[in-house]
């Protein structure tokens, strides 16, 4: 799914028709879209290729495109905060494409990322800049708030087996130290 937004100094981030848009987000795009973008934006063939793999993401780059001018693509992950599944079902792709008046951003076809960023910043971001800004504070909080729950289940699980040796509470120490 393509979806086209307007960034403006005046009214923040608003949703608006393909040509008048200055930010793609794409989100559970088929195969032929994700294609049809990277031809007709000249991005690198192998932009989404990794979007689902962590080790693989994580990166800035700079370059020039003859249809863009000068790029930055910035790649992160996000943090679901489903606690519920694996971590590694956990981590949701950010890639970023920044041109001069051009913003293009891939999520992962799962997340809930842009609903909830969107809710919170959508008046406030008023640049390319700015969304950046948001999303990075953002995404630092989503990892932030992770690590004080796994403190806090370090911390029961300090006390729990001080006190037991179940088995129930050795699994959950494991599960933490594999997170």
């Amino acid at each position: 799914m393509l979806s086209h937004y307007n960034i403006t100094k005046e009214e923040g981030i608003t949703p608006c028709d393909k040509e008048d848009g200055t930010w793609l987000v794409i989100q559970k795009a088929s195969q032929k879209e994700l294609d049809d973008i990277i031809e007709s934006y000249h991005l690198p063939a192998d932009i989404f290729i990794s979007g689902d793999t962590a080790e693989e993401i994580t990166h800035f780059e700079r370059m020039g495109n003859g249809k863009l001018g000068k790029l930055s693509i910035l790649s992160l992950m996000n943090l679901c905060a489903d606690r519920t599944l694996p971590i590694e079902e956990r981590l949701e792709p950010l890639i970023f494409v920044f041109a001069e008046d051009f913003t293009l951003t891939f999520i992962g076809d799962n997340s809930d990322f842009l609903e909830a960023f969107l809710e919170k910043y959508a008046k406030k971001i008023t640049t390319a800049e700015k969304l950046c800004g948001y999303i990075i504070k953002l995404t630092y909080t989503h990892y932030l708030k992770e690590l004080i729950e796994i403190k806090k289940d370090i911390d029961d699980l300090d006390q729990a087996a001080r006190r037991t040796t179940e088995n129930k509470e050795l699994f959950r120490l494991a599960d933490t130290q594999r997170t």
